[in-house]
């Protein structure tokens, strides 16, 4: 028998007992009826004549055991004296016991640890140590080290662990001692994480993992002289019998658990089964994964499934499974605005996650993209940083330590890099600090692809980056990368583009040009499928007049359609009569005024070749006069907030919005007028509380509604959300230079915050070699104002990027700022010489450039221009 102590003490240190008598008690066990003794032989031998045994059976080894009728009398004090047990200090008794028992042993004592209280019961089963082995010890502490750490990420204790060398289980709870609203969940996510244990803890096998949850008895139990706190009750025996019935590697879920957590894990009944010493059977579940944030986001915008997309849907269910064992993919999802990309994409995602994947999702803005914004969310949710549930700034860099640390200890100088992924403020490391811009993104993108590599070997993930057409510089360079590294893991990236000229963009040519990947180029739907489309928006049956007036007005397109059905609806040009959506009076009047009808089959239809006009049906001829037909219904009030939300974005935050609306709102108000947005289909919750945002239907609607705004009206607005986020978002500079170079910037002021955050967003994204961006920022900063620092960045990026003539040109500017450094643009035009083989020019102009740093005095220059000089 081996004594063992394993645990973390900042959490708690527990005495374990393991070996091979352990392991024959266990399989003895389960040959014992209700009151039996059983023993092995080793253990009658040891008794000798002073036990009786009546009959022999074989336990599940098949080894024979005893069942004990007589057995000697033993006496035993059953009150002895806790005097004479000596005081210990608090520092030695600390580390055995959970910290919030200790804490509320400290504020209250023992008399109230006691309660009835609701909580999950987590049972987990696993095999891999051999406790023979010498270093079965040493295993078991990091394995129930890790596995407290992730148990205390999700606000739940160790209660007890068991060993056998043919499985040992440990008893986790959930909501007690620490509590919890959400305590299931917490569980729930705590078992996914546990069923895949990291790459150091390859030696751990078959993990079987059981839930239930219900109320329990939580408190201290035992004897005098030995306590323990425990979780107790119905739901702990259904959780351990849950356990033993899981097949390796899966988590089931009890019926009573199951309604806690369905709305954010996605489970699949597995049928009734029957439980021993329960009374009738109880359904079962199978927890897949999570319902990710992902999955909630487009649930929110596609309540339905994509019609007329049927062999899109064969491809991508073709692509999961080759990568579910291991040959990941790239799918390109590609089509014009409207024409269903994300609909698309939301059907694949919810593939993705019956199949097991964890679904990650990512989106590009249009403007006031800070880099490797795009990336950014995926990986938050690879370290658990939800913005639903936010915590301070560092306790995000403690649990992402945490978190790379058990990946893989080396990683950990990486830290500074992850936190310009994330947007945290990791301070450098010597190894980090030494690393110029461009070794810097390629360090960047190289641990971009070993987290998602080693996140897909415990689970296969399904990333989704949604219009890419608008992806900044820098993480164009790592998706490059990732799709290029994707051939023998379970990972599949999915991307969604507009049509773009890959001549202009050489991006999209290079990934354009990746074998093996999945092309989807999105065409318009068919008639049927359009005819379909219809009667799932309206719903109800569709007259074939009304579809063939759809067909011919949008060809199709599904965004445009649905615009248009439902513009038809709220002015009452369609009506349903008897179940079926018709064309109303007033519009077969008008139909039949431009002879655009024939009857074939006792029924209206549109003629091949008639005259119809948006005119015709008293609607605009584009989707964006659609869009504001439909504006036009909402309440004033309604539009103006329509209209605020349109200048923040395609996504806006609800907090933004309350702050910069002009009327300064009352909360209900504008709750009430968002509701309205909603039903009427305009924009969906993205985020829930406390941070909720939302999200224009489409980038076409938040466009559309935007251009209504008169200049002025823009200007005023643009100002109202950049004093906002100063307020609420002060790092998010490259959207405060975005919002401020909007306003006036005709007015000092104005102009001034323009250029203070034009020159941080140009900075930033020089520091991240994103160089293109960079001279984005360069130029708009240029055009408000001229510094020579910014012709200085200029210069430099124009020459990382190659582009000679503009370089040149702008070098001639700089030549003549009288405020310029002489000797920074003599090193300038030094570059500029040298990469045009002018050497002799070259040389002059480091010449002069050191006799400049001569002059002022500045000898670190000198000796590094010298240098240069060879």
């Amino acid at each position: 028998m081996h004594r063992l102590l394993v645990g973390d003490p900042t959490i708690q240190v527990i005495d374990v007992l393991a070996g091979a008598p352990l392991a024959r008690m266990a399989a003895a066990e389960h040959v014992a009826a209700r009151g039996e003794i059983v023993a092995d032989v080793a253990t009658i031998d040891l008794l000798q004549q002073r036990s009786a045994v009546g009959v022999w059976r074989a336990d599940e080894t098949g080894q024979p055991v005893g069942v004990i009728t007589h057995w000697p009398a033993i006496t035993m004090d059953a009150n002895p004296a806790s005097a004479s047990l000596p005081a210990l200090p608090e520092a030695l008794i600390r580390p055995w016991l959970l910290p919030a028992v200790w804490l509320q042993l400290q504020q209250s004592g023992e008399q109230y640890l006691a309660e009835l209280r609701p909580a999950a019961a987590l049972f987990v089963r696993f095999s891999g140590i051999d406790f023979e082995h010498d270093d079965a010890a040493a295993r078991l502490d990091m394995y129930i080290r890790w596995v407290q750490q992730v148990l205390a990420r999700h606000a739940g204790a160790l209660i007890q662990l068991t060993t056998g060398d043919k499985g040992s289980y440990l008893y986790a709870a959930f909501g007690a001692p620490i509590a919890s609203e959400d305590y299931a969940e917490q569980a729930l996510a705590a078992a996914l994480t546990l069923r895949t244990s990291p790459e150091q803890f390859a030696f751990i096998t078959a993990v079987q993992i059981g839930l239930s949850a219900g109320l329990m008895r939580v408190g201290a139990y035992g004897s005098s002289t030995r306590r323990t706190y425990g979780v107790l009750g119905d739901e702990t025996n259904l959780a351990a019998r849950l356990m033993m019935m899981a097949a390796p590697g899966q988590v089931l879920v009890s019926a009573r658990a199951a309604p806690l957590v369905e709305a954010s894990f996605l489970l699949s009944a597995l049928g009734e089964r029957e439980f021993k010493g329960k009374a009738g059977v109880q359904m079962v579940y199978a927890a897949l994964g999570v319902r990710s944030p992902t999955l909630r986001q487009l649930d929110a915008l596609y309540h339905t499934a994509p019609l007329g997309r049927d062999p899109e849907l064969a491809a991508i269910a073709d692509a999961l499974a080759q990568a579910r064992h291991g040959r990941g993919a790239l799918l390109r999802i590609e089509g014009e605005a409207g024409v269903g990309k994300s609909h698309l994409a939301a059907a694949a995602a919810h593939l993705a996650s019956t199949r097991g994947f964890m679904l990650l999702f990512g989106a590009c803005q249009s403007t006031g993209q800070q880099p490797y914004a795009a990336l950014r969310a995926p990986l938050a949710a690879l370290f658990e940083l939800t913005p639903s549930a936010p915590i301070p700034i560092a306790d995000q860099i403690e649990q992402v330590r945490a978190i790379l640390a058990a990946i893989d200890s080396t990683w950990l100088v990486r830290l500074p890099l992850l936190g310009d992924l994330l947007g945290l403020p990791v301070p450098d490391n010597p190894t980090t600090a030494a690393l110029d811009p461009r070794l810097r993104r390629e360090a960047i993108g190289s641990l971009v692809v070993g987290l998602l590599h080693h996140f897909a070997a415990r689970q296969p993930i399904f990333l989704l980056l949604e219009d890419i057409h608008w992806l900044d510089e820098a993480d164009q360079v790592i998706l490059l990368a990732l799709c290029r590294a994707l051939a023998e893991h379970p990972l599949v990236v999915c991307l969604l583009q507009r049509p773009v000229n890959r001549q202009e963009a050489p991006f999209f040519g290079e990934l354009a040009a990746l074998p093996g990947q999945v092309h989807l180029p999105l065409a318009e739907l068919t008639a049927s499928a359009l005819a379909a489309l219809l009667v799932q928006r309206l719903g109800g049956d569709v007259s074939p007049l009304v579809v063939e007036l759809t067909y011919a007005q949008t060809q199709g397109n599904p965004f445009f359609a649905e615009e248009l059905i439902d513009a038809l609806r709220e002015q009452g040009a369609i009506v349903q009569e008897e179940g079926i959506w018709a064309p109303a009076r007033s519009l077969l009047q008008a139909l039949h005024a431009a002879n655009a009808l024939e009857r074939r089959e006792d029924a209206w239809h549109l003629r091949a070749t008639a005259p119809v006009t948006p005119g015709t049906l008293g609607l605009p001829d584009t989707v964006h006069g659609l869009v504001l037909a439909r504006l036009d219904r909402l309440s004033e009030e309604a539009r103006l907030t329509l209209k605020v939300a349109s200048v923040i974005g395609r996504t806006f935050e609800l907090r933004i919005l309350a702050a910069a609306h002009p009327r300064a709102l009352q909360a209900t108000t504008l709750q009430q007028q968002i509701a309205e947005l909603e039903t009427r289909d305009f924009a969906r919750l993205e985020s829930p509380p406390p941070h909720a945002s939302y999200l224009f239907k489409h980038s076409i609607t938040q466009e559309a509604i935007y251009q209504t705004l008169l200049e002025s009206q823009r200007q005023e607005l643009h100002l109202a959300v950049a004093h906002t986020l100063e307020t609420l978002a002060p790092d998010a500079v490259e959207r405060l230079a975005h919002h401020y170079s909007q306003a006036d910037v005709t007015q000092a002021g104005i102009r001034r915050r323009a250029c203070t955050y034009l020159d941080a967003a140009a900075w930033r994204a020089r520091r991240s070699y994103a160089n293109e961006t960079a001279l984005a920022y360069f130029d708009r900063a240029l055009a408000l104002e001229t510094r020579w620092e910014w012709l200085r960045g200029k210069v430099e990026v124009l020459h990382i990027l190659g582009q000679r003539l503009q370089e040149e040109a702008t070098l001639l500017v700089l030549d003549a700022d009288p405020t310029a450094d002489p000797a920074v643009v003599a090193e300038l035009w030094a570059e500029f010489h040298e990469a045009t083989s002018q050497f002799p020019a070259a040389r002059a102009d480091l010449e002069q450039a050191l006799a400049h740093y001569a002059a002022s005095g500045d000898r670190l220059n000198q000796a590094r221009v010298l240098a240069r000089m060879g």
